[in-house]
């Protein structure tokens, strides 16, 4: 979602302002950006010499979200990776492949959701998770 909005924000919603972020620069141009919540949450993006976003990383005690990004191509006029890949504490993955992305193009989609479905935060599924 924060590749869509071009925004960073945390799990609850809230975004985050430049100033709230530890910047370190890491090889060939790559920089990476620190931030703490008060859950005690950490979240590190990183970015590449082009200012892209290539990873996500959500630390949560006892649990750890990684999210990569690569090859980009360009759509609406900016740049978009069409291979993502999730990982869940090395155990859990999931990838995702674009073939082809349209901006500002009415999309439908049915997902019937069952009538017991009960709506939940990143936060609470992680706690689930770390059982």
């Amino acid at each position: 979602e924060a590749l869509l909005t071009d925004r960073l924000f945390t799990p609850d919603g809230e975004a985050f302002s430049m100033d709230r972020f530890q910047q370190q620069r890491l090889l060939l141009g790559a920089r990476r950006f620190r931030a703490k919540d008060t859950e005690r949450m950490t979240y590190d993006f990183t970015t590449d010499s082009r200012a892209r976003l290539i990873a996500t990383e959500i630390i949560f005690p006892f649990l750890e979200l990684k999210w990569n990004y690569s090859r980009f191509q360009t759509v609406g006029g900016r740049p978009f990776p069409m291979y993502m890949e999730a990982e869940v504490e090395g155990v859990n993955k999931l990838w995702i492949r674009f073939d082809k992305v349209e901006t500002d193009v009415p999309v439908e989609m049915f997902f019937p959701i069952p009538d017991n479905y009960k709506r939940i935060t990143l936060k609470q599924l992680w706690r689930m998770i770390s059982l």
